[in-house]
């Protein structure tokens, strides 16, 4: 069943700079937006962007939508596992669309599969390409509210265009002894 976004809650666990401009979509939409982050925006911040924050288990209780946009660390590695989505509500959705390691894939299956969740999107899985009896895939062949897709979020014209521009700018800035844009781990 389809629902709208307008007025609903959306959680956003990690609000950087895609975090950001999820929140920024999902606020055009009319949704409500949470966030969660190790480090938390200033008040004036927050005001700014029209975000309020929430810890994460507070977070998971409260939103409608729940999307994943932190890097991959050992402090982030499998941070949603049983008891991350059995505090989410019975209708709704996870997304994930950063990194697959984020999530302990057997128990979004089930949380799925079983109705602890309304449904997922994933675009990303610990292993790839995914294998064909994957938890995942085999929940959605079995009629799991699911939308899989094989690492393709990012993957248009556009975004490549913008990929070889930002790695072209990078490389000069490094040749005229300036550091790097989007340096992750400095």
């Amino acid at each position: 069943m389809a629902a709208e976004v307008h007025g609903k809650t959306w959680g956003i666990i990690g609000l950087g700079r895609i975090g950001r401009e999820v929140a920024a979509r999902a606020k055009a939409l009319g949704a409500n937006v949470a966030y969660t982050d190790a480090v938390r925006l200033e008040q004036s911040e927050e005001e700014r962007l029209g975000v309020r924050f929430l810890a994460l288990p507070k977070l998971l209780a409260e939103s409608d939508v729940v999307s994943i946009h932190v890097p991959l660390n050992p402090k982030t590695k499998k941070m949603i596992g049983e008891r991350e989505l059995r505090l989410m509500k019975s209708y709704a959705v996870f997304v994930n669309v950063s990194r697959g390691e984020l999530v302990d894939e057997e128990m979004l299956a089930k949380a799925v599969s079983e109705g602890w969740i309304g449904g997922a999107g994933v675009d990303v899985f610990a292993h790839e390409p995914v294998a064909k009896d994957h938890p995942l895939v085999t929940a959605a062949r079995q009629g799991a509210n699911l939308v899989l897709t094989p690492h393709i979020a990012g993957a248009t014209n556009d975004a490549r265009m913008r990929i070889i521009q930002v790695t072209a700018d990078n490389v000069m800035r490094v040749l005229l002894g300036q550091p790097p844009n989007n340096v992750v781990n400095p």
